[in-house]
C-alpha cells in the first residue's frame, strides 16, 4: 500500500509541476572522465546550462566538485542546442594547461529545466509587439513566426518588461537560430539591457541569464538576415520574490541605439557564458571583473 501512495503522490507532484510551468532547477551533475553524461527534463521542457567545467579536484579520486578545485570552463563544448530531449553528452578526459597540465578528473553541470510552450497562450508573448503589456508572472517571448516561419523585422523590435519593487526577473534564452556573420552582431541580434550591464547576442544560442539588477529590462531584436532554417527567437521568464539583501542599483535603463557598435560587457560574437567564479559563488552576482583583456568590464547606464 505505502508503493501505491508513494507512486501517487510522485504523479500528482508531477502533474502540479506541469501545470505551473515554471523553471526546475535541477542538481548538479559530476561524472568522472572520461564517461557519458546524459541529463533528462520533462516533456515539453528543454536543458539550459549555467555553468559546465572540467575539474582538477584535490581530494584523491574524487569526481565531484569541491570549493578550491582547479576548474575550467567548458560551456563551448555542450552540443544540446535543440528541442529534442534527453541530452547526451560524451566527455573525454583532457589536460588543463590552466591547471598546471594536470588532467581533468571529472566534468561538472549545473542547469534548468525551462518551459517551452505554454498551455495558456496569454502567457505567450510577440517580441514585436510592444504595445501590448507583459501581466502574467511568468511566459515565453518569441520572435514573429518561430519556429517554423521565420521572419525577418523591418525595423529593431523592443519588449520592456517592468518588476515591482519587490520582485525580480529570471530570464532564460530557451533558443536563438539567426545570422551571425555580421560584425559585433549589428545585423541580427537580441541584446538583454538591465542596469548593470548588456547581453548580447546572435547565431545559434542557448543561455541562462544571471542576476538582472534592475527594475525594468529592456529585450531588443533585430534580424535582417534571410535563411530558410533559421528560427528565430524564444524567451521564457519568471517574475519572483526579490530577496531582502537584495541591494541592486535604482538606474534608469534605455534602449542600445542601434548605431552602437560597442555596447556590451560581453565580448561579442561569442556565446555570454555566465562566469564560472560567480556560479560557483565566489563572487557576488551584482558585480564583474576583468579577468583577462576582453572579457568583462562593469558597465552602467545613468540618464
Amino acid at each position: 500500500m505505502s508503493k501505491i501512495i508513494y507512486i501517487t503522490l510522485y504523479i500528482l507532484q508531477y502533474i502540479v509541476f506541469t501545470n505551473e510551468q515554471n523553471v526546475q532547477t535541477m542538481p548538479p551533475q559530476d561524472t568522472c572522465v572520461p564517461s557519458t553524461l546524459t541529463l533528462h527534463c520533462p516533456n515539453n521542457y528543454i536543458i539550459i546550462f549555467r555553468t559546465a567545467s572540467y575539474g582538477v579536484s584535490q581530494i584523491p579520486d574524487s569526481c565531484t566538485y569541491t570549493p578550491g578545485d582547479c576548474i575550467v570552463d567548458a560551456m563551448n563544448s555542450i552540443p544540446c542546442l535543440n528541442d529534442t530531449a534527453p541530452c547526451t553528452i560524451y566527455v573525454p578526459n583532457k589536460k588543463l594547461s590552466q591547471c598546471n597540465d594536470q588532467q581533468s578528473h571529472y566534468f561538472h553541470v549545473e542547469y534548468d529545466c525551462v518551459p517551452i510552450s505554454m498551455d495558456d497562450s496569454s502567457k505567450v508573448y510577440n517580441i514585436c509587439e510592444n504595445g501590448t503589456d507583459i501581466t502574467t508572472n511568468h511566459g515565453i517571448i518569441r520572435s514573429p513566426g518561430y519556429p517554423t516561419q521565420f521572419q525577418t523585422t523591418t525595423f529593431e523590435c523592443f519588449r520592456s518588461i517592468h518588476i515591482p519593487d519587490n520582485k525580480t526577473i529570471n530570464l532564460w534564452l530557451s533558443d536563438l537560430y539567426i545570422d551571425s556573420t555580421s560584425t559585433n552582431c549589428v545585423n541580427d541580434h537580441v541584446y538583454v539591457v538591465d542596469n548593470v550591464q548588456t547581453y548580447k547576442h546572435c547565431g545559434l544560442k542557448r543561455y541562462a541569464y544571471p542576476y538582472l539588477c534592475s527594475s525594468t529590462i529592456i529585450i531588443q531584436y533585430l534580424v535582417t538576415t534571410n535563411l530558410s532554417i533559421y528560427r528565430g527567437m524564444r524567451m521564457y521568464f519568471e517574475i519572483i520574490d526579490r530577496s531582502i539583501n537584495d541591494n541592486c542599483p535604482n538606474f534608469t535603463v534605455t534602449p542600445i541605439p542601434m548605431s552602437t557598435t560597442t555596447i556590451t560587457t560581453i565580448q561579442p560574437g561569442t556565446t555570454t557564458n555566465t562566469p564560472i567564479y560567480v556560479q560557483l559563488g565566489i563572487a557576488s552576482p551584482l558585480r564583474t571583473f576583468q579577468i583577462c583583456s576582453g572579457k568583462q568590464i562593469q558597465h552602467f547606464i545613468f540618464i
